[in-house]
């Protein structure tokens, strides 16, 4: 493994299910226990020692691509970016207020579901949709590593092998870092984030990290991964019965196969251990309505 200390999670869902499961605590030899035990202190100050060691610097920016958009009942300009981070190049969109930028701007970063990547049609769909008012504001949207971008008919393409909610998170702030030396920015700009499904785990990961973030509004992200719903969905994919959730299948080739297989013992080291550092509890099933949660969302973070 290239992660030293790899931050993970089984799924994403906006209700984690705790109905029993199997209460055996051994699988093919697999200590479910040891696996499933919440993260121990000296395991979280190794992690985040090691995002002390990233670097996320704005590094060789070009431009790879520049046309308009329609978004927020004006046309917008679109730039596609390449940036280098470690030694991967990954790609993001820069939308911008066609007439240009006054002062400060605001940024509001989109990190998208899924791990297919994003397109400008799916942004344009949800951000209409929540009629998030982006008067001078920079729209950072990253596509992550292993992942795309697509513009109508063109993908661009950003290397690397997947890293969901480790190495994505990387991607993210040094594109967000690229952003604002981009468009030379000065003073502090304010900083929002809006995610959905894994790139919610990824903006609460960037929030943690990165104390220039003001405010975030994640959908269906998630806040805690120890519980019984995580545990059962690693056990059906020892069963060899995976469920079909984004990032499973890179859970499933570098840590429960090689698991299973004796390549990581039961108790997996620190470095092989699925821990996550994100706000306590979980998120649970509402019935707050989603046009209730946009309103809030456009009165506190996004303007």
């Amino acid at each position: 493994m290239h992660n030293k200390y790899i931050i993970m999670a089984l799924l994403f869902l906006l209700a984690c299910d705790n109905s029993p499961t199997n209460t055996d605590p051994l699988i093919d030899d697999v200590d479910l226990d040891s696996l499933f035990a919440a993260p121990s202190a000296s395991e979280i100050a190794q992690v985040t020692a090691d995002w002390q060691t990233r670097d996320i610097s704005a590094r060789n920016i070009k431009l790879l691509y520049s046309d308009s958009v329609f978004l927020d009942v004006e046309m917008k300009a679109l730039e596609v970016i390449s940036h280098q981070v470690d030694t991967s190049t990954h790609i993001g969109a820069l939308i911008t207020p066609i007439g240009g930028l006054n002062n400060t701007p605001d940024i509001l970063v989109y990190l998208h579901g899924g791990d297919d990547g994003t397109s400008m049609f799916e942004i344009s769909l949800v951000l209409n949709s929540m009629h998030i008012n982006l008067t001078n504001t920079i729209l950072v949207v990253p596509s992550f590593r292993g992942e795309t971008f697509t513009f109508i008919d063109t993908t661009f393409s950003s290397s690397a092998e997947s890293s969901p909610w480790d190495r994505d998170v990387d991607d993210a702030l040094a594109l967000l870092n690229a952003a604002i030396e981009y468009h030379s920015i000065t003073g502090a700009p304010k900083i929002a984030l809006l995610g959905f499904s894994i790139g919610a785990g990824v903006g609460l990961l960037m929030s943690i990290r990165d104390p220039r973030i003001a405010g975030m509004v994640e959908f269906f992200g998630p806040t805690y991964f120890f519980d019984g719903f995580n545990r059962e969905v690693a056990e059906e994919t020892f069963a060899g019965h995976p469920r079909d959730l984004p990032g499973l299948n890179y859970i499933n080739e570098h840590f429960l196969i090689p698991l299973q297989a004796g390549e990581l013992s039961g108790v997996i080291p620190v470095g092989k251990r699925f821990v996550i550092l994100l706000c306590e509890g979980r998120t649970k099933t509402t019935d707050v309505k989603f046009e209730q949660v946009v309103e809030v969302a456009r009165e506190q973070y996004l303007g």
